[in-house]
């Protein structure tokens, strides 16, 4: 009696683990995917939503610095130069700093901070210039390394 009693336990005890094995444990591993999935899902979406707040920023006080900036300055390159370093000190959004590019692209008027090689550079062939110049709108190139 006492044998065919551990012998049902025992059969009950591998019917419970293989039907965990075959049954159970295939759905708590698609449960545990699906959970992960919607939990990446809404952390790409917070950083996606965070990264276009940041870029809408950015564009604004581009916006508004273009809309401030006084034309007489442009035959002041010392003036240029005093104007932009105080927006970025007050402001400081832009690692790279602020310039300002001659209307065709050919020369760098000021920029500040200032950094070697680029009063050298052509922006008249970069992407975000010529899109710049066929627009009315603020614009934005992609990663530059200089």
């Amino acid at each position: 009696m006492k044998f065919r009693l551990f012998t049902l336990g025992v059969i009950l005890t591998l019917i419970g683990v293989g039907l965990r094995l075959v049954v159970f444990l295939p759905i708590l591993r698609q449960q545990v995917y699906d959970l992960v999935a919607v939990q990446q899902q809404m952390i790409a979406e917070y950083v996606g939503r965070d990264i276009s707040r940041s870029v809408d920023s950015h564009r604004e006080v581009i916006d508004t610095l273009a809309a401030s900036f006084p034309p007489t300055l442009l035959k002041q390159p010392e003036q240029i130069h005093l104007w932009l370093k105080e927006r970025q000190l007050l402001n400081p959004r832009f690692n790279g700093g602020l310039l300002i590019v001659s209307p065709d692209g050919s020369a760098l008027l000021s920029a500040y901070p200032s950094q070697n090689g680029r009063s050298t550079l052509d922006y008249s062939v970069t992407d975000w210039f010529r899109k710049a110049q066929q627009s009315t709108r603020t614009v934005a190139g992609g990663p530059v390394r200089e």
